[in-house]
Order: C-alpha cells, then structure tokens, then sequence
C-alpha cells in the first residue's frame, strides 16, 4: 500500500510562508561545475538536493509536536527539551522505523467505491463492518490504516480537499486500541 502524497508544491496544502518552506530541489554541484572545479573532462557527476518543512505530504508527528503554554507532551518546558540537533525526547527523529503487520480498513466497498465527505465520522460500526468485510482482525502491534478516498480530491478538487476530513471519531480509536492497535 502507497501512502505517499507526490511533493508537488502545486498539490500540497500550502503553508503560511512564515510557517512553511515549499518543497523543492536544487542543483548543489552541475556536471559541468564538477569540469570546472576538478579539471575532469570525460567523468563528472550531478549532485542535488531537496528541501522543504517536514509537516508536508505523509508523515507522522512527534509526541512535542503540540507546544500548549510553553510545555510539550508530558509537561516537560518546550525550550529545554529542544536542541539545534532536534528534541531530546518526542521528536519524530526519535521514532525507530515501524516494521509490523499492517491492517486495511477500506471504508469504499460498503459505500459502493464513494469517499467518504467533509468530516464525516468512521464509527465502531463502519470499522467492525469493514473488517468482516475483509476477514480481517486487529491484533496486538498491528498498524491500522484507514481509507476514507479522500485523498482523490487532492489533485482534482484541492479546496475542498482541504476543507474539511473524514476520519475515525474517538469511540472507534479507543475500540482500535483495545484490539491492540500500535499505530
């Protein structure tokens, strides 16, 4: 399963640009910079790079992602807990990879292949009906990945893409976590 959103900055939401760094790339060394520096004239090679605000496309936040009145996840003080080499606990840099069983609850096939709109909730129902559809089960570690279609209207319908998004309401994430749900 693809969970990537392409680094487009004419598809990403755009930022704030107080906030926001678009993505992009840029040539760091040419081919022909690497003729000029190196005096090589058969073998060069092209380096590049890329940049742009982590909060964009797929990903996951960190537990101090959220700063309320100077404090981040478990009360610890945002300033102190910060360093110019990331945070010292909560970061996203500090997650190892995720490797587990992944589970699909695909919320189209009961909606006859429609999205699902606005900010419409996914319920303990919709969650055990997908999961019987499927023959699925969530155990214990299992990562569980919902698909509401939204992510259709991205590139078609961008505004409304970013009005409003469905997403499961919080009787079905506690239900999840007890079935053992990870992430």
């Amino acid at each position: 399963i693809d969970l990537s959103i392409p680094m487009d900055a004419d598809v990403l939401p755009q930022g704030d640009p107080a906030f926001s760094e678009p993505f992009h790339r840029w040539d760091v060394l040419t081919p022909e910079q690497w003729h000029e520096r190196v005096g090589s004239e058969k073998d060069a090679f092209h380096l590049d790079a890329i940049g742009g605000s982590i909060h964009q496309g797929t990903h996951i936040d960190g537990l101090v992602h959220v700063v309320n009145d100077g404090k981040v996840f478990d009360g610890q003080d945002a300033g102190s807990a910060r360093t110019d080499k990331g945070w010292t606990f909560g970061g996203i840099e500090t997650v190892p990879p995720i490797v587990t069983r992944g589970v699909l609850i695909d919320r189209l096939p009961a909606r006859d292949g429609r999205p699902l709109t606005g900010s419409e909730e996914v319920t303990v129902a919709d969650i055990d009906e997908a999961l019987a559809r499927s023959g699925a089960t969530v155990r214990s570690g299992d990562a569980v990945l919902l698909r509401t279609g939204k992510i259709r209207e991205l590139a078609t319908a961008r505004a409304t893409f970013l009005d409003a998004q469905p997403g499961i309401g919080v009787e079905a994430a506690v239900h999840l976590a007890d079935a053992g749900m990870a992430v």
